[in-house]
């Protein structure tokens, strides 16, 4: 599951509301010293964020009874070279919506909204998502203070689940303040926040019935992104944000994710809501086992077949992002998300007299496990089969995995496993770096200055799934040209 709702609020983020008086000489030359200062320090960027101060507060909606966030945010900018170009960008889903309060030009004055674009985010790894894009491109010149300030509404809580820190441009002063009432339980868990110079404070407002968190950090250099590197989450400063319970005079006491159950639960709750029709499965499962008689034969065949035959798609759209698709609908299209397909392969061997479960699992891109009851703590969905005493984790998106292997994006990752009312926590078991191994064995010789002999080049676990990857993407018609540079590492000579 790709969970989405953290589109992340680390991606290009610029301008903002601006206290400076640019209109007098005075200011004016100010903001042209700081450029000049801030331009030394962070050669490698155009815009520094002067000021950023996030407040949330959160909230019962009367209507839905439901614990809503209202989050307000204002940023100011400072143009560090002439020309500088950025973009305003702010995510929003099914969950959530997003206001632009106001614009401030380098006057210091208002200007219009309309040119703020409102679309679908489009995303080369979804083939459908609900996420959409606020963005305004913004240019400055050196010493312009520009301002933005906006509003955004999740009607529920538990889909509101990180902060952070840190931004791709320079972060000169940073505050969030969390407002919470005292009939609201919610948690802050605090990571990566070694190293760093985050000030915290709790300070209770006996008048306004108000608790508020405050994190403040001062002078945060830009984030690098490096290919292949670890998901943010794993070493950048911020906060989770836990909601636990919350006490509505209309209704009482209503528990969020108190506990790792309550997150099974509500996962629980959508499956249920699920109307599969395993009837519609039967012909292909019995075709498919005709001819076989071993468990473990019979099980590899129905796995291999959803991998082969049900085209993974990333799908995000509102609840759907949580939900599985019925099986009988992800057969008939042939395709489906990571949840339409495992529960494909979970009814397909029930079908064959397995015991397949669903399971909950987040990928090494998250930190984070079971331990912390949130939506922020797994992004994805496979198959457990429960056999012999043993729990085999099926992953039909890996299309080329065996069974008994698994990617290396869920090895060592703690495993929800669904049990009924009840829930499983297991580990998916991790391989030595030995299980990938890329033989190469060549025999060679010098015969009339000509280097000439044979050789084999033999692929295990992911250096395997990587070449018949590659090796499935080419023409029929290129194929052996294809085998012929793997082997000799495309070497002319």
């Amino acid at each position: 599951m790709m969970s989405p709702r953290f589109l992340t609020t680390f991606l290009f983020l610029v301008f903002v509301l601006s206290s400076v008086n640019i209109n007098a000489q005075r200011s004016i030359e100010e903001n042209l010293e700081e450029a000049e200062r801030l331009s030394a320090l962070y050669e490698d960027s155009d815009v520094a964020l002067l000021e950023n101060t996030i407040k949330v507060k959160f909230e019962i909606d009367s209507k839905t009874n439901l614990l809503t966030v209202i989050e307000t945010t204002e940023w100011v900018y400072l143009g560090l070279k002439d020309n500088a170009k950025h973009y305003f960008v702010q995510f929003y889903d099914e969950t959530s919506n997003i206001s632009v309060d106001h614009i401030l030009n380098a006057r210091g004055k208002k200007q219009s909204t309309s040119n703020v674009k409102d679309e679908y985010y489009n995303q080369a790894e979804y083939f459908y998502s609900d996420a959409r894009v606020k963005y305004l491109n913004l240019t400055l010149n050196k010493g312009d203070v520009r301002g933005i300030k906006t509003t955004k509404h999740y009607s529920d809580a538990k889909y509101y689940t990180r902060e952070y820190f840190y931004e791709n441009i320079p972060v000169i002063k940073k505050e969030i303040t969390f407002s919470i009432p005292e009939n609201v339980e919610i948690v802050f868990k605090e990571f990566n926040f070694e190293g760093h110079k985050i000030e915290s404070s709790k300070i209770k407002d006996a008048k306004s019935k108000l608790t508020n968190h405050v994190y403040k950090v001062n002078n945060l250099k830009p984030t690098e992104k490096e290919r292949n590197a670890v998901g943010y989450a794993h070493y950048q400063p911020h906060i989770l944000i836990l909601p636990k319970a919350y006490t509505s005079s209309k209704i009482g006491k209503q528990v969020i994710f108190e506990k790792t159950a309550d997150l099974y639960n509500w996962y629980q709750s959508l499956v249920k809501s699920m109307d599969n029709n395993p009837a519609a499965l039967k012909e292909q499962v019995v075709l498919l086992l005709k001819n076989e008689t071993e468990d473990l034969e019979k099980v590899k065949k129905l796995y291999y077949w959803v991998q082969d035959n049900i085209r993974y798609i990333a799908f995000e759209d509102g609840i759907a992002g949580f939900k599985p698709d019925e099986c009988q609908n992800v057969l008939k299209k042939k395709y489906g998300d990571c949840k339409g397909m495992a529960n494909l392969l979970k009814e397909m061997l029930i079908i064959a007299g397995f015991d397949a479960r669903l399971t909950w699992i987040g990928t090494d891109r998250i930190p984070y496990d079971y331990s912390t009851p949130s939506l922020a703590v797994d992004n994805h969905m496979i198959c457990t089969l429960i056999f012999n005493g043993k729990n085999y984790f099926l992953d039909p998106t890996e299309q080329y995995n065996s069974l008994g292997h698994f990617a290396s994006r869920i090895q060592g990752k703690q495993a929800l496993i669904e049990n009924g009312e009840d829930f499983i926590l297991d580990i998916v078991p991790s391989f030595e770096g030995a299980v990938n191994l890329e033989t190469i064995d060549w025999t060679l010789s010098i015969e009339a200055e000509q280097l000439i002999g044979h050789g084999k080049s033999t692929y295990a676990g992911e250096r395997l799934v990587e070449v018949l990857h590659t090796f499935n993407k080419i023409k029929l018609d290129n194929r052996e040209e294809a085998i012929k540079r793997l082997i000799n590492g495309n070497d002319k000579n």
